[in-house]
């Protein structure tokens, strides 16, 4: 490791333990249902998110609500990522200027397009 290497690995692990206090008293108070300093800030935002999307911020979600949204949740970072790729080269802040990740639409192409072998199973040469 150069000397930078080494420099910029302390710093950050100043900042991460530096930080660790901090935001770990304020994770506790959000947690506990406590006041915090940036609630006037996050509050009429998390309001506004829960009337869009018709939550009830005081009912329990059944194990069928929440394995239904985690994969909603998770299936949409996925479009979101994928479209992230394929516009890539049309964004901007690419000072490398790299072009659109086709690996991925190719990989996607043979997954979903390719016909799936369906019937007798290959057969394996044993010796």
């Amino acid at each position: 490791m150069k000397g930078i290497d080494l420099l910029q690995f302390a710093v950050y692990l100043i900042l991460l333990i530096g930080l660790a206090i901090p935001l770990g008293g304020y994770m506790a108070k959000v947690y506990q249902g406590e006041k915090t300093f940036l609630d006037r800030l996050f509050s009429p935002i998390e309001k506004a998110v829960f009337r869009v999307c018709a939550i009830d911020p005081q009912a329990e979600m059944s194990w069928w609500q929440y394995a239904v949204s985690l994969l909603a949740f998770n299936f949409l970072g996925f479009v979101a990522l994928f479209i992230l790729q394929l516009l890539q080269g049309h964004l901007p802040f690419n000072p490398q200027g790299f072009s659109v990740c086709l690996g991925i639409w190719r990989l996607i192409q043979q997954l979903v397009l390719s016909p799936i072998p369906i019937g007798k199973p290959m057969r394996v040469n044993r010796r």
